[in-house]
């Protein structure tokens, strides 16, 4: 699984993620202010379809990623907590954007809010919308075509009996014991989630996280039954290269076609 275009896909369509949502006024020092007038007028360009527009507060090295990932026209974004790495040149801002999903069944319509990661860099004394490049390709490692959304819509089939209407609700009862990983940047170092599962049933589990150097996403177990438990683990081995920030961990949780998002923050 590409996870780096899966996450650009998740943005976009993303089915019910159970991110937590970005608390408001947390926004304080004059340089963090900075950073959240800058995603604001970028996130009210993007909900005014303005997206070429919006490219101006792209970083230069971002610029070909951003022209080649899908765009979108949220109904509404709001910026909420900005941390600012220690080096004063790298931002995670976390964003609520609101907008309508399609679920793969029946093609039900949903409006949801999702708290959406997103990273900044300071170039030439302003802040910008920076994207990790797309990995290298070796010889040693074939390409993989990107998944589309036929491809995750066949992951899964609801239980028999289940409606499209049903599924948000049934999916939440799979709960996660906190919401983002935090490791080092820096160092060798871990963390996990606990995920449990609430329904009467088991549940498949597929985790990963795109590649990243040193940094390794998994789970101890592949599915778990009704009060079942499985530990999500990522863990990141320093090797000279700090982990960079915007970095997310996926869990996709079938049968019920519930995509949960956790960002990995470097500390």
């Amino acid at each position: 699984m590409k996870l780096k275009t899966l996450a650009l896909y998740m943005a976009a369509i993303c089915l019910g993620a159970q991110s937590a949502p970005p608390a408001a006024g947390l926004v304080e020092k004059p340089e963090e202010a900075r950073v959240a007038e800058r995603a604001k007028r970028f996130y009210e360009l993007l909900v005014g379809g303005k997206a070429r527009a919006s490219e101006e507060f792209v970083c230069e090295a971002s610029k070909d990623e951003y022209y080649a990932a899908p765009k979108t026209k949220p109904l509404g974004a709001e910026v909420g907590r900005v941390q600012i790495d220690p080096d004063g040149k790298t931002a995670l801002v976390l964003t609520m954007v609101e907008d309508e999903h399609i679920l793969p069944m029946a093609g039900q319509k949903r409006i949801m809010k999702m708290s959406t990661p997103t990273t900044w860099k300071l170039e030439n004394g302003q802040w910008c919308y920076y994207l990790e490049p797309a990995p290298q390709k070796t010889a040693a490692e074939p390409a993989k075509a990107p998944m589309d959304a036929a491809a995750l819509a066949r992951l899964g089939q609801p239980p028999p009996g289940v409606k499209p209407a049903d599924l948000p609700q049934l999916a939440h009862r799979v709960m996660a014991s906190k919401q983002q990983f935090k490791i080092p940047g820096d160092a060798d170092g871990k963390d996990e989630i606990v995920i449990t599962n609430g329904l009467n049933g088991p549940v498949k589990l597929v985790f990963g996280c795109r590649k990243v150097p040193g940094l390794e996403c998994k789970s101890d177990k592949e599915s778990i039954g009704y009060s079942g438990q499985a530990r999500l683990t990522v863990e990141f081995k320093f090797s000279g290269t700090k982990l960079p920030q915007g970095v997310k961990a996926a869990l996709w949780v079938e049968p019920f076609h519930n995509l949960m998002l956790f960002p990995i923050i470097a500390h």
